[in-house]
């Protein structure tokens, strides 16, 4: 099997509001459509990503964080 780390990836690209907007409305009719909400917590973290703030795995981390202290974990 391939290691991930080693499979080419295009550079990435900074997004422009307007596409960032798109992706947002789609993730949100997605989710919707599936009967799940998109919170605010949700959309704060695809913002994030989408505009090069934090990574994929830096926002699960700070979900995971937030669930941990929620429960007093």
């Amino acid at each position: 099997m391939t290691n991930p780390d080693e499979i080419p990836r295009k550079p990435t690209r900074i997004l422009t509001t307007g596409e960032i907007e798109r992706e947002i409305a789609g993730i949100r009719a997605g989710l919707e459509m599936g009967g799940v909400p998109f919170t605010a917590e949700a959309e704060t973290a695809a913002r994030s990503v989408l505009s090069g703030n934090l990574t994929g795995d830096e926002a699960i981390e700070v979900a995971h964080a937030a669930i941990r202290r929620r429960h007093g974990l």
